[in-house]
């Protein structure tokens, strides 16, 4: 997978496939943002937020086929997201 926080990309594999271990990855890679789970009563779902402000390239892909992590929605190439 990679993750992409402004003009650097971060590449890394899941050793589970799961939100939990994906959540734990992307916040290891020291990348400026802080992923967490959001709960719903319409399920689980990952949120990535800059930890500063401003504008900024968010992007999260993977380059395989989406597989749906456990107990919830796959995760698939996505657009870019500015978030400010």
């Amino acid at each position: 997978m990679d993750l992409v926080v402004r003009s650097k990309t971060y590449n890394f594999t899941l050793a589970t496939n799961n939100l939990v271990t994906l959540r734990d990855t992307i916040n290891s890679l020291n990348a400026g943002v802080t992923a967490s789970i959001l709960t719903t009563s319409g399920g689980n779902y990952l949120s990535i937020s800059a930890n500063s402000t401003g504008a900024a390239t968010l992007h999260l892909s993977t380059t395989l086929p989406a597989v749906p992590l456990s107990g919830s929605h796959p995760v698939t190439r996505g657009p870019t997201l500015n978030s400010s």
